[in-house]
């Protein structure tokens, strides 16, 4: 009798331990970032729209970027950032600092050439392809749509059918 107890108590560990194990298995099937269809006007109203303003000095951290409904996430271990100021912008592109001036208004945006330092970041690996992407992408920029909430920004280029996505950095 005593054999079977401790059998049944060693089936029931296992038994939770794969549960366990399961459920922390992180999803193969990759993160839906809503694509937008595309005929249609990716962004809201204009009722709906949050200005550039009402965000200056807010943090923005990336989160992905590409045609929009495939795109990628930044890599492990690199942090991309945007700041608007009042007539310029800021961050860092994962390795070098930034700066540039830009314009926007009404969902529309245009950002003038990116300068940045001049520093080489071998590791992560991609670090600095990855960086000359988002700068590129960031002097395409056509259009802007800012949450509501003010918790994401979704930056347009490349005729709205691609787009960088941001989230507010915390403060």
């Amino acid at each position: 009798m005593k054999d079977w107890n401790r059998l049944f108590i060693l089936l029931a560990l296992i038994l939770i331990v794969i549960g366990l194990i399961s459920s922390c298995r992180q999803s193969e099937k990759p993160i839906s970032l809503q694509p937008v269809a595309e005929n249609s006007n990716p962004l809201p109203p204009k009722a709906d729209l949050v200005d550039i303003d009402q965000v200056i000095g807010q943090q923005w951290l990336l989160q992905a970027y590409g045609r929009i409904g495939s795109e990628r996430e930044t890599i492990l271990k690199t942090e991309i950032t945007l700041q608007f100021m009042t007539d310029r912008i800021s961050g860092s592109g994962g390795c070098n600092r930034y700066f540039s001036s830009y314009q926007g208004k009404d969902g529309k945006l245009s950002i003038q050439s990116v300068a940045s330092t001049k520093m080489f970041c071998a590791i992560p690996e991609g670090t600095m392809q990855q960086e000359q992407e988002y700068f590129k992408a960031l002097q395409a920029v056509t259009k802007y749509h800012i949450s509501t909430n003010k918790q994401t920004l979704k930056l347009l280029y490349k005729d709205s059918k691609n787009n960088l996505l941001y989230a507010k950095k915390g403060e």
